[in-house]
């Protein structure tokens, strides 16, 4: 019995399949190294958010204190316009 044909064709496949497994730790070393980038530019964009975040929250306690300031001097105007319109109400 010929077992050459049958040997050839186990050390065909054998090699296919190494070369095919060469191919995927290739892909896989470099989604590897995509994966870390990306990783990296996950957290850039973390940190980004977080500053943003931080100072959106300044602006608005900026705003609201110059709200609240606003309000006082309104207040005061409009205490000193009523006295006005007493005055001149009085003539």
């Amino acid at each position: 019995m010929d077992i050459e044909p049958t040997r050839e064709f186990i050390l065909d496949q054998q090699a296919k399949f190494w070369a095919r497994m060469d191919e995927m730790q290739k892909q896989q070393a470099e989604m590897q190294k995509q994966q870390a980038a990306t990783q990296v530019m996950v957290a850039q964009l973390a940190e980004a958010q977080i500053q943003l975040i931080r100072h959106s929250d300044d602006y608005e306690n900026r705003v609201n204190r110059a709200l609240l300031a606003l309000t006082e001097s309104q207040k005061q105007t409009e205490e000193k316009l009523h006295a006005l319109i007493g005055v001149v109400d009085g003539m």
